[in-house]
């Protein structure tokens, strides 16, 4: 679902040209590892199509793109992945580019299924953090977004509140001003670390009824996961559950019932998958980890720092 037209109400760019605007709704069966630009764009173009591009939003962030040809059309690659993540795209988010020949970027603004524009929660440029605490009120946090993940940290431990996180927003999971001795950092010991293909996530109340699995993971190792499949605890239980693709790859009938009586609590957790003949999986190891441990961005999902 998309449509264009030329956004001669828009501002000129530097360049001095006016925009050709389209529009994308987000379908992460089809937009997760890649956007197909409207057939019409090129012509609005004139067909100089140009290899390299940029995105830009409202908040002065940017994200460096190729566009590729080919049978199929034109499609946003090398750097779409990080945008999508970046922004938490969803399902049904109306995206609406506006491009500009002259310095080949594309100006998007996104809107939720709601209708509104989305807000961005972490402002990757801006000197602050949104905490929520558990009685429901935000408050806001001035602390260095660099010196936190820089892990130097001052001042008083803040406890009883949780990170709100968008769906993929793992940025700065693993920083924590709760260790006063922030020049520390801790690594998880050698027998906990994990020798199996993994991915980390994080298990709030958002996602009580159904765990996505990050469609990188799974084509950084080829794995063919299982409709049926069980999930051991820390304890060693093992639980019964069924994968969909409704639209992400999920763990989604049997997931409540292991979150609710083996899980019990939000936080963040190592999903090691354990492979068969041919890369099948069907077990899945679930455990916590500690919040002070290295993890690190591979392709678009997260995973322990070895």
């Amino acid at each position: 679902m998309e449509s264009h037209h030329s956004c001669g109400h828009h501002s000129p760019s530097p360049g001095g040209d006016y925009g050709v605007e389209f529009f994308k709704v987000f379908l992460p069966s089809f937009s997760s590892d890649q956007l197909l630009i409207p057939p019409g764009f090129a012509k609005q173009i004139n067909g100089k199509i140009p290899k390299k591009a940029t995105i830009a939003d409202c908040h002065g962030r940017s994200w460096s793109v190729q566009l590729i040809q080919s049978g199929s059309g034109t499609f946003i690659k090398n750097g779409w992945e990080e945008f999508a993540a970046d922004n938490s795209l969803e399902f049904g988010d109306f995206l609406i580019f506006c491009y500009h020949h002259s310095n080949s970027v594309f100006h998007v603004k996104i809107f939720g299924k709601n209708g509104c524009k989305k807000q961005m929660e972490c402002p990757a440029n801006n000197a602050s953090s949104i905490i929520k605490i558990e009685d429901g009120d935000a408050v806001l946090v001035k602390k260095s977004v660099e010196r936190i993940q820089s892990g130097n940290c001052s001042g008083r431990p803040i406890r009883n509140c949780r990170r709100k996180y968008a769906k993929s927003g793992l940025d700065d999971l693993h920083n924590s001003c709760a260790d006063n001795n922030a020049t520390q950092k801790s690594r998880l010991r050698e027998d906990l670390m994990p020798k199996l293909p993994h991915f980390v996530g994080v298990v709030t109340k958002r996602n009580k009824t159904r765990m996505e699995v990050p469609s990188s993971f799974v084509k950084a190792h080829n794995i063919k996961l299982m409709s049926r499949v069980m999930l051991r605890d820390e304890k060693g239980n093992l639980w019964p559950s069924r994968t969909a693709t409704c639209p992400q790859l999920a763990f989604c009938q049997g997931w409540g019932d292991f979150w609710c009586e083996s899980l019990r609590r939000t936080g963040t957790y190592l999903f090691e998958f354990v492979l068969g003949e041919g890369n099948s999986c069907r077990e899945v190891i679930v455990r916590a980890i500690p919040m002070d441990i290295e993890i690190e961005r591979l392709h678009s999902h997260w995973v322990v720092k070895a």
